[in-house]
């Protein structure tokens, strides 16, 4: 098993990259990279493929052995906790709050940006170029218009393998291609359903047979196809990113750095966005979302600006901590 950080530490890590996970606009990658366990994770998740085989012939000890289980177990837990607990949260906090929230992650971001441009001392000018390319994709996705697609279980699978191989890339925000491809709130939704579904069954206010109906049909039959597409699209995007890590290392750093690059403006906390609104007074579409400066009376701009270098200076402050 690799050494590193404690379980507890790890646990802290998941829950950071869930919340940053549920944030269109931010990765969970980010997170794992600033934090030091990035290159571990993408190992771990090629162990955890190694080891199936074995699991599935209930060879359970030698499956163990395989995986890197200290680090995937109190990840997932922070993930899951995350999911569970900050979900609402942050998706209200987005809502009824966008200016700050988005000051604080664009300060995160630039602030992590830094910390892994220090990763590398490269002077290639190909890897570099990589990077401008990378940039340039970033934006590109970032600035896509959201689209309808039909509710199906293939389109939900395919929904979790493109998004959660974004995931686990830093700059380019799961969550945000969920979005572009219609699937953001309806896997929310299906989540929330499935929370309120077995808080039924452990209250039991509602009786066994219609609680588990309405678990089954409003959430597992929804996030069912969508894990199979997330757990798809891990097993074989880790292996792709694992031996690019091995053999180019500094060319895959400034291509990383180039998509965090990239997807900056998308976390630009002043926009004016306009709605296509629907009779029933419902947001549908996104019909213009354009860039703003500041307004230096205005106290909310104020405090995202705040946000914006308290976010900046505590990832700076997070990564002189960690080298000590």
């Amino acid at each position: 098993m690799a050494e590193g950080p404690q379980p507890l530490g790890i646990a802290l890590r998941g829950f950071a990259m869930g919340c940053a996970d549920i944030v269109p606009g931010v990765s969970g990658g980010t997170v794992a990279l600033v934090t030091g366990i990035y290159e571990r994770l993408v190992r771990a998740v090629t162990s955890v493929a190694k080891a199936t085989p074995h699991a599935l012939r209930f060879r359970f000890r030698e499956a163990w052995q395989i995986a890197d289980m200290g680090l995937i177990i109190p990840l997932g837990i922070g993930l899951m906790f995350a999911f569970v607990t900050m979900a609402h949260f942050i998706t209200s906090a987005i809502r009824d709050h966008a200016e700050l929230t988005r000051g604080l992650f664009l300060g995160l971001m630039i602030g992590s940006l830094i910390v892994v441009g220090r990763m590398t001392q490269t002077r290639l000018f190909l890897h570099w170029g990589m990077a401008l390319v990378a940039a340039h994709l970033a934006w590109l996705v970032t600035v896509s218009t959201p689209v309808e697609t039909e509710v199906s279980p293939l389109n939900l699978f395919l929904s979790g393998t493109v998004a959660i191989s974004a995931m686990i890339l830093p700059g380019i925000s799961g969550s945000f291609l969920l979005l572009i491809m219609g699937k953001y709130f309806q896997v929310l939704e299906a989540l929330k359903n499935c929370l309120e579904g077995i808080k039924e069954l452990l209250l039991g206010s509602s009786s066994l047979d219609a609680s588990l109906a309405i678990l089954w049909k409003h959430g597992v039959l929804e996030l069912l196809p969508f894990a199979l597409g997330c757990m798809v699209g891990l097993g074989c995007f880790s292996w792709v990113l694992q031996w690019l890590l091995r053999h180019h290392r500094d060319a895959m750093i400034c291509s990383l750095a180039g998509l965090m690059a990239g997807s900056l403006h998308k976390l630009w906390p002043f926009r004016e966005t306009t709605f296509y609104i629907h009779r029933e007074g419902k947001a549908d579409k996104i019909l213009q979302d354009m860039a703003l400066l500041p307004y230096w009376d205005d106290p909310t701009h104020l405090g995202a600006i705040g946000l914006v270098l308290f976010g900046f200076f505590a990832v700076l402050l997070f990564e002189k901590l960690a080298r000590k």
